[in-house]
């Protein structure tokens, strides 16, 4: 999954490997769509015990959270849309206004 890749490369960027686990939990989110059908996903990791000897060392456990898939709309019929799915909307604008915090 891509989220994952990303806070992998963030992990290491900043010094992190699978024998200094992190000190603290990397979050990303992702929206997958093709334009018409939308789902959300949110990753955090939180280690980076990925071999069978760091995962006994570490008690933390990586997370990810996901929709179904959803459609914005059902039909686009004469130049309109029938069927928009407000709830999508939000979900993409909540994701879209989401700003790191400090911890």
């Amino acid at each position: 999954m891509r989220t994952e890749s990303y806070n992998l490369f963030l992990f290491c960027f900043v010094g992190f490997w699978n024998e200094a686990d992190v000190t603290r939990p990397f979050v990303s989110q992702a929206v997958v769509t093709d334009g018409k059908y939308f789902a959300f996903f949110c990753y955090q990791l939180n280690t980076l015990a990925l071999t069978a000897e760091t995962i006994q060392k570490s008690s933390r456990k990586n997370i990810c959270w996901g929709t179904d898939s959803k459609p914005l709309y059902d039909v686009v019929e004469d130049g309109s849309v029938k069927g928009f799915n407000d709830e999508v909307l939000l979900q993409l604008v909540g994701f879209l206004l989401n700003r790191p915090k400090e911890l």
